[in-house]
């Protein structure tokens, strides 16, 4: 294997074993206070929405943006300008981190490199970018993707803690 064919993969790797980790440690405070807020139907009911949307909502932001890479794929393909994609997805990468946390942050790091790598930098097909330029640039937006998910996302996502305050409100009424 040459360098180029593992240009990337320290990058994606730090990103699986985050994701990996937010996963194993998740939910376990959130348990608790749902315990105390709702009767025991509602608990059975949103544990398994609670349950569905924990690993549903971060896949729905990172599926969102590949497609935005894809679509940036084809915007930029062939055009001068073309190494300098990855750092202006970085704005898309921000706000699916915002709107869906930080697990959809990472997520969508991880698949939008993935996307840029293999469809719009030479050699397309492979994983391999052989600019340097081209190369430099994706794993910038993949540091910076990191980092962005982990310092401006909430840790849940907005639909989540909206649901949460719609249920607090509901309950301090009644």
């Amino acid at each position: 294997m040459t360098s180029l064919e593992l240009s990337i993969f320290p990058a994606a790797t730090l990103c699986c074993v985050i994701l990996e980790n937010c996963y194993g440690r998740a939910g376990a405070g959130s348990q608790v206070a749902m315990n105390h807020l709702v009767g025991h139907h509602e608990k059975e009911v949103l544990h398994a929405w609670h349950a569905i949307s924990h690993v549903a909502e971060p896949w729905i932001g990172g599926l969102m943006c590949m497609l935005a890479a894809f679509a940036a794929t084809a915007l930029a393909a062939g055009h001068a300008w073309e190494v300098w994609v990855p750092l202006l997805f970085n704005a898309v990468i921000f706000l699916i981190a915002l709107v869906f946390g930080v697990r959809a942050g990472l997520l969508g790091t991880l698949l939008a490199a993935l996307v840029f790598a293999v469809f719009l930098f030479p050699p397309t097909g492979r994983i391999e970018v052989a600019d340097p330029a081209a190369r430099t640039n994706l794993g910038w937006m993949m540091l910076t993707g990191i980092a962005f998910s982990f310092l401006f996302a909430p840790s849940g996502s907005r639909f989540r803690r909206r649901r949460a305050m719609t249920t607090e409100r509901g309950r301090a009424a009644s």
